[in-house]
């Protein structure tokens, strides 16, 4: 019989389900966390494996059942009743070195809007954000996952800071 590989550093539940490597089962936890009405704000170290978490939560409440067929979860939900929309944000996706961070996020979210089919009249982030929301969440719960936001922060201070020196030394 061949043994399950070691996944180290991977970040998407899907390699998990697709090589048959070895999984940690934390479903019941997850379970546990989505009967918990409110908003959720996940702080753990770097490469603790947040983003696993949030690959795994959204393909819980995309009702992938299949995938979760050697875990506690399988059995503990109707995975009809549990789809909703997912609007997953990865903040590395997000190109801002070269521009604004709100430019940068119109054109992160500039292909969600088209492919939901979204009229848009202000091209703001805000503006998107809020009309996918709406759009999304229209006849069911939206779930929003939200990943290495602070990336935005941390990179977008240290740049902002760069091109405060060079206008300095202009």
């Amino acid at each position: 019989m061949k043994g399950k590989k070691l996944a180290i550093g991977i970040q998407s539940f899907e390699h998990f389900y697709e090589e048959g490597a070895i999984y940690v089962d934390k479903t019941e936890k997850i379970y546990e966390m989505m009967n918990i009405l409110g908003y959720h704000f996940i702080v753990r170290p770097r490469r603790f494996g947040k983003s696993l978490f949030l690959n795994t939560l959204a393909s819980i409440y995309e009702g992938r059942k299949e995938r979760f067929e050697e875990t506690w979860i399988y059995d503990k939900v109707d995975w009809e009743k549990i789809k909703r929309p997912v609007l997953r944000i990865d903040f590395t996706l997000i190109e801002y070195s070269a521009c604004t961070l709100e430019e940068g996020l119109v054109d992160y979210l500039q292909p969600i809007v088209e492919k939901l089919g979204i009229r848009i009249s202000e091209t703001t982030s805000r503006n998107m954000f809020k009309r996918i929301i709406e759009f999304l969440g229209e006849k069911k719960p939206i779930t929003i996952l939200i990943d290495e936001y602070e990336m935005a922060v941390t990179d977008f201070v240290g740049i902002e800071k760069e091109r405060e020196k060079m206008e300095e030394n202009i």
